[in-house]
């Protein structure tokens, strides 16, 4: 209970300062607008933060927020109606809009459109694909293009138009999910073609040149920038800032997260761990501990994912990711990303061997520290505590632990252990 109080108290110092922010950074000739997409996937604090922004009871600042979800995937319980619930009873404006799939008509006039024929004309099928779809763009895009493959929808020659037969249509067993049904379409994809998919599902949404050219240079990856055109040809990718990935700023993405949903999906839940560390492997061997800022986060989250591996690893190339781990740890609390930070020190800690407090002392030291750090953050004072015990224990100049002590004392005093926080701080005076 007293860690939840702790964390509530950091949450409520947050949102204070985030309040003051936008008053100073907002006014009625000034205001300030931002959008969030896919908050489906937001947690409470998010939330949380974007209430206190909004609902400010000072009124000083001007914000207009947009947001997005999708409601099939919201159930009455989901945080985000609450989270409008909410700020309707602080008397927020709020204006709910609904974007439906495409209607029947719209269908027809697309299909009309793609298949050069009047509408009239190709009713028949646009009911048959509405039904089918629900109007649901990339579904209707990609259940058409499946329709072609098939040769379902064919050019008649001797027609001179596109010509169809909705009964061997309705007869044909095509996947009603569109995830379904882009993992099928993908399962016919050359082998080396839908590795590159794969590789690139593990970067998230999209994936930036350095990353494709340091993979390319691995024999296993070799080919990976050539098929990742292909991709982008195939239409399930796209480059952004560039039309190609000859140029320094070119990023590949995903047309659509189902489509990234897919990708991944191609790799089996018992392989992805492997999957990830090997592509970790390849990032740090061509990198090293001075991996570039822009790959840091990324190497270390690929490496991670197979920690169970790099416990098997030679001491000389635990101690490196190691490292690897804390300077992504640190990069992260900078960035006030402390459950990141969290993440990566802990991996650290993992990897330090038996010795690491004599022989790796200055590493020990910085990855508990900054673990104690990130866990204080986040709220998790108890653990906090525990870690900073241990260095407390393991080193021996007073002189070298004074940091550690005053986030020692911090934590004493939030846990209201007021007494012990005086007795150590009275002891370190003491000694000086």
């Amino acid at each position: 209970q007293q860690q939840q109080v702790d964390s509530g108290l950091n949450f409520k110092g947050l949102c204070f300062a985030m309040q003051g922010f936008m008053r100073v950074i907002s006014s009625k000739s000034s205001p300030v607008m931002f959008f969030l997409d896919d908050l489906q996937w937001a947690d409470k604090l998010s939330l949380g933060l974007i209430h206190a922004v909004l609902s400010d009871i000072k009124k000083m600042s001007t914000v207009f927020f947009v947001g997005t979800y999708r409601s099939n995937e919201v159930q009455q319980d989901h945080v985000i109606c609450r989270f409008t619930d909410s700020l309707e009873s602080f008397g927020v404006g709020i204006t709910q809009m609904r974007l439906d799939g495409m209607v029947e008509e719209d269908v027809n006039a697309l299909i009309s459109d793609s298949l050069c024929v009047f509408p009239r004309i190709c009713r028949p099928l646009s009911s048959l694909v509405y039904h089918r779809t629900r109007g649901n763009p990339l579904f209707t895009i990609e259940f058409l293009e499946t329709l072609v493959k098939h040769d379902l929808i064919q050019y008649s020659f001797r027609e001179r138009r596109w010509v169809w037969d909705e009964d061997k249509i309705k007869e044909e067993e095509i996947s009603s999910n569109v995830l379904h049904l882009l993992t099928t379409k993908m399962g016919t994809l050359p082998a080396r073609r839908q590795e590159a998919l794969k590789v690139a599902s593990c970067f998230g949404s999209q994936m930036s040149k350095l990353a494709v050219d340091i993979l390319s240079k691995s024999p296993k990856y070799s080919d990976l920038s050539h098929e990742l055109e292909k991709a982008v040809r195939d239409g399930f990718l796209e480059f952004v800032g560039s039309r190609s990935l000859h140029d320094e700023l070119t990023m590949t993405k995903f047309h659509h997260d189902k489509i990234r949903e897919a990708a991944y999906g191609l790799i089996h839940c018992d392989e992805r761990e492997r999957y990830h560390h090997d592509i970790g492997m390849v990032l740090y061997s061509y990198a090293g501990v001075e991996v570039e800022e822009e790959l840091l986060f990324s190497t270390v989250h690929h490496l991670n994912r197979g920690v169970s591996l790099l416990l098997k690893f030679p001491s000389e190339k635990r101690i490196s990711i190691a490292q690897l781990n804390l300077r992504a740890g640190t990069r992260a609390i900078q960035q006030s990303s402390f459950k990141s930070a969290y993440s990566y020190l802990k991996v650290g800690v993992e990897l330090l061997l038996e010795d690491s407090w004599e022989n790796q002392s200055k590493l020990s030291i910085n990855l508990y520290f900054l673990l104690s750090k990130a866990a204080y953050a986040l709220g998790s004072i108890d653990d906090a505590k525990i870690m900073l015990k241990t260095i407390i224990e393991k080193v021996k100049k007073l002189e070298d632990k004074f940091d550690i002590y005053f986030l020692y004392i911090k934590t004493l005093l939030s846990k209201r252990e007021f007494h012990e926080a005086f007795e150590t701080c009275r002891w370190i005076l003491s000694e000086l």
